[in-house]
């Protein structure tokens, strides 16, 4: 393209973004569909761009069918 790049000053506060503690979106998305949440030793355990994934699985409105399958990838489940 010809528009020059813009960079974004990253979200350190984004919920994603903190390995301490598993966002409360994830743990009542994963329960919603009757599997494990992630444990805090997991989160901790993921990258920010997995923990990111994840997040972004649990947006409303949306089917995020993929949420399984990525937990499955990450090793969270088996």
């Amino acid at each position: 393209t010809t528009t020059p790049v813009e960079l974004v000053p990253q979200d350190d506060l984004a919920p994603w973004a903190n390995a301490g503690s598993v966002p409360e979106r994830i743990i009542a998305w994963a329960r919603g569909l009757g599997v494990p949440p992630p444990t805090p030793e997991q989160w901790a355990g993921l990258t920010p761009l997995q923990r990111f994934a994840l997040f972004k699985l649990t947006r409303p409105g949306h089917s995020n069918e993929n949420f399984i399958p990525a937990m499955r990838e990450f090793s969270i489940l088996p």
